[in-house]
């Protein structure tokens, strides 16, 4: 028989024959790899059914891998049956014990990847979706035995999948620390919620800055910080001349601004968007610790900042001036010619804090005089002693005066002593008759806190006032006493602790 011929009649029936054969898969799919050792069970679906057989990753030196499975639309072998790597899921075990400390663990693939900590039952990483690659880190303190879960899915194209852990590195820094000559100090954190400290980075005044651009690692003072979850807190101590400025804030994702440490924000745009700018105007006067945050939750990233000075505020006060008359007030002001004021708001406080408005006063009261704005108004007498003008311009420019101090004009008639009170005992006397009198004790907010009727008050007659029946607490007050209504006397007196 002719072997040659046979056989080239029959190969082709006995190649079918061999494709046909089935394989068997190995392995269980439920047990951990040990020794830094994954196992992984692959899988015929992009969602762990036909399952095929197992693998190992990693290595008794190291748990970490990168695996590209041979490449696309190729053939990679299991502990069982092959697959094409166009379509095909891995899920790998493995148990670890970890000593005491932080680690970052750093998950990389094309297409969707997770990692649990705890057997599958939750997800510290979780990119489910169809992606070219990209990485995630996640800052996890980390103390005992973990059963690890690492799961893949390819769906057609290039694949990859990988996993780093290493020592978590951190910034040393003071993070409350401000920023001074222009310069901000920007805190950089791993995660959106300001959740790791990585390390500090400068920025100066006016900055827009783009991290690197997206899923990609960026350089802080002590580590590096991958850009695509991570939160930034910029602060800076300024001093701004008295003027009106312009602020432009702007991120993608969420930024918001703060001129008063981070109590307020007058900017606060918190959510994931795209690249978006907002606009605040004010005035200021004085140092501010302004603080600017940011965060970023994946795709393209940039934070920015700008501040302008508008213009000088208009309205040049001259002069501010008040005295006590025939139990009035009388307070006289002037500003020059070319301001252009729209009202003037007399203010009013006990202790130079905590003002509240006594009188609004249009600008069309006004007189000129020699090219100059000038104005009179007349107050009865009461319990405030600081007065200030707010001054508002034709475009609601807002500016105030200096404080200025106001006593009674008998005030030299009546003696309160002592004025730093320790029993909380306190006598008055007067060199004339007083008819009526009434005793109020004021504290630094205006509020009266106490009073009490003494009847009149006659020359050379010493009275004790019950303060210590009321049980102030120790700090500053304000001692007015009254005559038939009218403000006789007002005292600043200290109650110190019992």
């Amino acid at each position: 028989m002719n072997y040659r011929i046979l056989t080239g009649i029959l190969m082709p029936f006995i190649t079918v024959i061999l494709h046909a054969q089935p394989c068997t898969p190995a392995g269980n799919q439920t047990s951990y790899g040990t020794n830094n050792q994954w196992t992984g069970y692959i899988y015929n679906s992009t969602n762990f059914t036909n399952y095929v057989g197992y693998v190992t990753e990693g290595s008794a030196a190291s748990p970490n891998f990168d695996q590209d499975f041979g490449g696309s639309n190729t053939t990679y072998y299991t502990h069982g049956c092959s697959i094409n790597t166009n379509y095909f899921s891995a899920r790998y075990r493995l148990q670890k014990t970890f000593s005491a400390g932080a680690y970052d663990i750093t998950v990389g693939g094309d297409d969707g990847y997770r990692l649990s900590l705890d057997g599958g039952n939750t997800w510290v990483i979780n990119h489910w979706s169809d992606q070219s690659y990209n990485i995630t880190t996640y800052t996890a303190n980390l103390n005992g035995t973990y059963n690890m879960v690492l799961e893949y899915y390819e769906i057609t194209g290039e694949n990859r999948i990988s996993i780093n852990f290493q020592n978590s590195c951190s910034g040393t820094e003071n993070v409350n620390t401000y920023g001074t000559a222009n310069t901000w100090i920007g805190y950089v954190y791993d995660g959106t919620g300001f959740n790791t400290y990585k390390g500090a980075v400068t920025e100066p005044l006016n900055f827009s800055q783009n991290f690197g651009g997206d899923n990609t690692n960026f350089a802080t003072t002590g580590c590096m910080v991958n850009t695509e979850t991570f939160s930034v807190r910029y602060r800076l101590r300024k001093t701004f001349s008295y003027a009106s400025y312009t602020f432009v804030a702007g991120g993608d994702d969420g930024y918001r601004l703060s001129l008063d440490g981070g109590n307020t924000w007058v900017i606060d745009r918190w959510y994931d968007q795209g690249y978006q700018s907002t606009v605040y105007i004010t005035n200021l006067d004085g140092t501010y610790d302004m603080v600017l945050e940011y965060y970023e939750n994946s795709g393209a990233n940039r934070v920015s900042f700008n501040v302008q000075t508008n213009y000088i505020l208009p309205v040049t006060l001259l002069h501010f001036s008040g005295t006590a008359q025939n139990n009035q007030y009388l307070f006289n002001w002037a500003v020059t010619g070319n301001s252009t004021p729209k009202q003037f708001e007399l203010q009013q406080a006990a202790s130079a804090s905590q003002f509240n408005t006594a009188a609004i006063i249009p600008a069309s009261q006004a007189s000129l005089q020699n090219s100059n704005l000038n104005f009179q108004y007349t107050l009865p007498q009461n319990p405030a002693t600081y007065y200030r003008l707010k001054i508002t311009d034709q475009e609601g420019v807002i500016t105030y005066s200096s404080v200025i101090q106001i006593r009674s004009q008998s005030s030299n008639n009546i003696t309160v002593f002592p004025t730093i009170v320790q029993n909380q005992q306190v006598q008055v006397k007067s060199a004339q008759t007083y008819r009526q009198v009434t005793a109020q004790l004021y504290n630094t907010q205006g509020l009266s806190v106490w009073q009490q009727p003494i009847g009149d008050l006659l020359p050379g007659r010493q009275v004790s006032l019950a303060i210590q029946q009321q049980k102030p607490a120790a700090g500053t007050y304000l001692l007015r006493l009254s005559s038939n209504g009218q403000v006789a006397h007002t005292a600043k007196i200290v109650i110190q602790a019992q």
